[in-house]
């Protein structure tokens, strides 16, 4: 499959307030790609990730310099919503919403205008299929989402994010509260959904990002200093064959 890049990030810094986290960070996504964010706690993996949808927007004092494009496009010349749609997010906390299984895929389709019980119908059975949750659910649409274990949640708001048909998908440390089999399910998942989509993950799990990734973008601070890209580039030779120091130093638990 031939890969253009989808998401490109360059020379950006985030501060909160006066305090810059993060500076002169640099990457691309290629499209039907996994990239994994790693790093010690606090580095801003998370701030990172979500600076692809501008929900770090939503934190006060928040500012961005420098370019993040999508599909060359600056991503500030988007409509925020429907940038959140283009690129959707799951969290480390199953989110669901207080309703059915069935609304919970059908709410974004209704909200960007999705009117037809048919059109929703094929939209919710799409999404719940992609999620890998069709054949487990589909006798349950109208039960209620809160009855659904840990993975089936982070499935369902896979699904949910899906009904939207996002070129991007950040996933925020999305299996950290999962049992080690709904996070393979949810692994599995994403080289599925790497066909048609393009992954992004926060990790602090090593083997995770080992094993579910393309490539690996590390991040780390400097005592008192904003976080950096100390190294990236395939997996594959940031894991066996990393050029710095310091990845190794931290891939291996040595530090951070």
């Amino acid at each position: 499959m031939k890969t253009t890049t989808l998401l490109e990030v360059s020379k950006v810094n985030i501060h909160y307030g006066t305090n810059c986290v993060l500076e002169d960070i640099d990457f691309i996504a290629p499209a039907h790609t996994i990239t994994a964010i790693i790093g010690p706690s606090g580095c801003g993996k998370s701030t990172l990730l979500r600076s692809f949808n501008r929900t770090n927007e939503l934190i006060t004092k928040t500012r961005r310099t420098g370019d993040i494009l999508l599909e060359g496009r600056e991503i500030n010349d988007y409509d925020p919503l429907d940038l959140r749609a283009r690129v959707g997010m799951i969290f480390q906390k199953p989110a669901v919403l207080p309703t059915t299984i069935y609304e919970n895929v059908a709410v974004g389709p209704r909200l960007y205008g999705t009117r037809k019980k048919s059109e929703l119908d094929e939209i919710v059975e799409e999404s719940l299929t992609g999620a890998s949750l069709w054949k487990e659910l589909k006798d349950r649409l109208h039960k209620r989402a809160e009855q659904l274990s840990g993975g089936q949640k982070q499935r369902l708001a896979i699904a949910r994010t899906l009904a939207l048909k996002p070129e991007i998908i950040l996933f925020d440390e999305a299996t950290a509260s999962l049992d080690p089999i709904s996070t393979q399910k949810i692994e599995d998942l994403m080289h599925r959904l790497k066909e048609t989509t393009t992954i992004i993950i926060a990790t602090h799990n090593m083997k995770q990002a080992a094993r579910a990734s393309d490539n690996t973008l590390f991040l780390m601070a400097e005592e008192g200093e904003p976080s950096r890209v100390v190294e990236f580039g395939p997996t594959e030779l940031i894991f066996t064959n990393p050029k710095v120091e310091k990845t190794e130093l931290y891939i291996t638990g040595r530090f951070g």
